[in-house]
């Protein structure tokens, strides 16, 4: 029995309410998905805006207010030095526990922004049988950078922050990249992140199906460093940002979870509407 044979041998029982409760019920779960919409297009203006901050700040072509100093130029190899990594696959990681934490490339690549909360963020646990070396562990500051992907994306880098007691080491396909000068907190995480070096990146990618980078590559690449105070006043305007899309993403799931919510029980039955 296939297709449409399969599908009439089917009996589903569909609970059909009076028509005035069909369209009260349409009415709240469209005034659910206008707010849905309307956060959406929130959070894209957030984006775009703080897109739009990262292109004219990380550049220089807009100066906050008070700065007006030239801005060094460095290779990145003259700036940091890059530390050792691990090869732990997915399979020898676990979400619930372990003394080290793993930071995996995939997971650079999609989950986390460009400044990484080791305190707050959901970071996967190396299997406790697993042998480590703990001369590896990642340094606040420190930026971690997928060295591969199937895509452009290749190079995409979380600065990790509040570590203070946690261990944290850097997993697979991934370059450990720790500042010998000094940076402001999150500056390097954004700048390495941004359009501007990120064209250097694809510059330097090897490969056809799967593209990668690397260490020797890396080195040559060119970074700009205004003064440590201007530093400072960039990251927090671009820390601002990324406060204000997450709670506008948390709001947006939270709207999600009541039109869920609302569906379970007015299309059920389980609650009625008045009329």
């Amino acid at each position: 029995m296939q297709g449409k044979e399969k599908f009439k041998s089917l009996h589903y029982i569909i609970p059909i309410p009076p028509l005035p409760e069909q369209q009260k019920i349409s009415e709240i779960l469209n005034a659910w998905d206008k707010a849905i919409k309307k956060q959406t297009q929130l959070i894209e203006k957030l984006e775009l805006r703080k897109k739009g901050l990262i292109k004219q700040l990380l550049t220089g072509k807009k100066r906050l207010p008070g700065f007006s100093g030239e801005w060094k130029r460095a290779k990145l190899g003259d700036a940091t030095i890059f530390l050792s990594t691990n090869s732990f696959s997915r399979e020898q990681l676990n979400s619930v526990k372990g003394n080290v934490l793993n930071i995996h490339y995939g997971d650079v690549l999609v989950k986390y922004s460009s400044v990484l909360d080791a305190s707050k963020e959901d970071i996967p646990y190396i299997n406790e049988q697993i042998e480590y070396s703990p001369k590896d562990y990642v340094n606040n500051g420190d930026v971690i950078m997928a060295d591969t992907a199937e895509d452009e994306m290749v190079g995409r880098c979380c600065e990790v922050t509040n570590i203070d007691n946690i261990k944290v080491v850097s997993g697979l396909h991934t370059i450990l990249i720790h500042p010998i000068i000094k940076f402001a907190p999150k500056y390097l995480g954004y700048y390495l992140n941004s359009e501007r070096y990120h064209k250097q990146i694809i510059s330097i990618m090897q490969g056809i199906k799967v593209y990668s980078i690397t260490k020797d590559a890396l080195k040559n690449t060119i970074i700009d460093i205004p003064n440590i105070e201007e530093q400072a006043a960039i990251a927090n305007i671009l820390s601002l940002c990324d406060h204000e899309i997450l709670l506008a993403k948390q709001k947006l799931n939270e709207f999600h979870q009541q039109k869920k919510g609302l569906m379970q029980v007015l299309l059920t039955g389980k609650k009625r509407v008045n009329i």
